[in-house]
């Protein structure tokens, strides 16, 4: 059952953050932000495969941890703040269930999370405007 959760965790935070965009008029940056986000951790995850990054320390490079990011940049823009505020939560409940499955250690959520904010921070700052 925990697992049916985690493989569904991803496709509806992006149903949410269509909604959202939708709803704020957004849909059109929204989705090419995320475009090009999620082109870019493919980058990052394949520059790692090729050059052996996080097994050199003995951790793995965290997709799913990666794809969930974007998704906070977008609600993280809406005016209120109160997607915000219960995505947040989202947020770590599913890095605690990766945990728990075993696909990732803290390590590997916290390195991703460092490695890719800063890269999908600045493409958020070049294509999501402010709602």
């Amino acid at each position: 059952m925990l697992a049916l959760i985690a493989d569904l965790y991803t496709p509806l935070l992006l149903v949410m953050a269509l909604w959202v965009s939708y709803q704020g008029a957004q849909l059109k940056q929204t989705l090419k932000f995320l475009f090009y986000s999620t082109l870019l951790m493919f980058v990052c995850s394949a520059i790692d495969l090729l050059l052996n990054i996080w097994p050199s320390f003995g951790l793995d490079f965290s997709t799913h941890t990666a794809i969930t990011l974007p998704f906070f940049f977008v609600f993280s823009r809406r005016p209120s703040g109160a997607v915000a505020l219960v995505a947040i939560p989202l947020l770590l409940s599913y890095y605690l269930l990766m945990i728990k499955l075993n696909y990732h250690s803290a390590m590997d959520i916290l390195t991703t999370s460092l490695a890719m904010v800063p890269v999908i921070y600045a493409v958020a700052q070049r294509l999501l405007k402010k709602a």
